[in-house]
């Protein structure tokens, strides 16, 4: 074989390795989502060999959630979710969602318990707090970061069914955390923005 096919498998050899190593880098790029209601907006990614649950078609949404791959839509075990809630009126605080969330909670889990870890925020936020309920009947543990703007309540959880899920997931939920950005309290413009990128 002469050197100029040589160099010709060659080149279609480098090809199609640089082809593959791309469209694979691509692929793991993390999908970064917009997640808003009337007073807040903010993004966050979906983290590698997760998947996001909601309608394909829709860029942006009111909430996320997230399973892993290994799972199916039909049958989701552990989860991410990041969603928000309006205020309703001025005097409403983060502690009213976090005992809203609990009283439900121990409705059907009598044995319920938790930890709590604070959080440190910056000047978009009053409040952030950690909390980890545990002693669920039907799973090992929700982790669920609680946080509070002028205007809303941003919340971000994590279910685990079991105590091997919960340490195999766990480093995901903190890049998962690690990759929320606030992006403020008036999301007209970003969901302008994002409609007329789809029209293009």
């Amino acid at each position: 074989m002469n050197s100029s096919l040589n160099k010709f498998f060659f080149l279609v050899f480098f090809s199609c390795c640089l082809y593959k190593f791309t469209n694979a880098q691509n692929q793991n790029k993390p999908q970064v989502s917009l997640v808003y209601g009337t007073k807040y907006i903010f993004s966050i990614e979906t983290p590698a060999n997760w998947t996001i649950e909601r309608d394909m078609k829709q860029e942006i949404g009111f909430v996320s959630i997230y399973r892993p791959n290994t799972e199916t839509r039909e049958n989701i075990n552990n989860s991410f979710y990041a969603g928000g809630l309006d205020k309703k009126t001025a005097g409403e605080n983060i502690n009213d969602i976090i005992l809203q969330d609990f009283k439900k909670l121990t409705i059907e889990n009598p044995n319920l318990a938790y930890d709590t870890t604070q959080v440190n925020v910056n000047d978009d936020f009053r409040k952030a707090i950690i909390y980890s309920f545990y002693g669920f009947s039907d799973k090992h543990r929700e982790e669920i970061l609680y946080s509070e703007t002028d205007d809303a309540f941003i919340i971000i959880k994590f279910s685990a069914k079991s105590e091997e899920d919960f340490a195999k997931y766990k480093p995901d939920f903190n890049k998962f955390i690690n990759s929320f950005r606030y992006k403020g309290n008036d999301p007209n413009q970003f969901i302008e923005f994002m409609k007329n990128k789809q029209k293009n």
